[in-house]
């Protein structure tokens, strides 16, 4: 088995070209690999309290992510209602102005009016 590693790893290409350096081959091997689960499945074999920590964990995600959607889903909707608030806020604004340039032009023409019927 050895002789077989040792005639395939001659057969192979060096992994050092010319213009590698031997030192940052060095810093390339590979380094110590770390959990990427941090529930170990081999500790909570026959064991109810991990499994309740896990059931618990996974309750406590749901809880969290329905929260977070009705909170989002009720800005949303009150960010509808304020849109709506606003747009009728401008048409009252608009209705007012228009209702106001109707009272100046009544003032001036009642004016007018008033002054015919004193030079008459």
């Amino acid at each position: 088995m050895v002789q077989t590693a040792q005639i395939i790893g001659e057969n192979q290409p060096s992994l050092l070209s010319p213009n590698t350096d031997p030192i940052s081959v060095q810093m390339a091997e590979p380094t110590e690999e770390m959990p990427l689960i941090a529930i170990e499945p081999e500790k909570m074999l026959n064991s109810w309290k991990g499994t309740i920590k896990l059931c618990a964990l996974i309750a406590l995600c749901c809880v969290v992510y329905s929260y977070l959607h009705i909170s989002i889903k009720t800005f949303l909707i009150k960010s509808k209602r304020l849109e709506k608030i606003g747009v009728m806020v401008v048409a009252t604004e608009k209705m007012l102005q228009n209702l106001y340039d109707l009272d100046q032009n009544l003032a001036g023409d009642l004016e007018e009016l008033n002054d015919f019927y004193l030079d008459y």
